[in-house]
């Protein structure tokens, strides 16, 4: 039975999954060439342990961007975004977004 799910070790997110498709994407040759470029510039003649690479950066930037997707689409927060009610409101064009904004424009006033 094949994977669906990978791993990379991470020092900072202890582990990063990434599914089959993110998989080929980093397996790629123009993902791969990450690895050679340092992300912190000249940073590690003066620091030697500073030897951070793109490669290392864009995967903690990947896990990142899934944290704070996963946070904003759960089913407990659904509800309070305008996309999902945009449609649903009785008056076209009022979101309970733009209800709230009015609110708290009216308290600050």
């Amino acid at each position: 039975m094949p994977k669906t799910i990978h791993e990379f070790r991470d020092p900072i997110h202890v582990f990063i999954k990434v599914s089959i498709d993110e998989r080929k994407i980093i397996d790629s040759r123009p993902f791969q060439r990450l690895r050679n470029i340092s992300q912190l510039a000249l940073t590690s003649l003066l620091y030697p342990g500073a030897t951070h690479k793109r490669f290392e950066h864009s995967l903690g930037v990947k896990e990142l961007a899934s944290r704070i997707f996963d946070v904003i689409f759960s089913d407990q927060n659904r509800e309070n975004l305008p996309i999902s009610r945009g449609g649903a409101n009785e008056e076209p064009g009022k979101t309970q977004f733009l209800e709230r904004n009015i609110k708290i424009r009216k308290s600050r006033n």
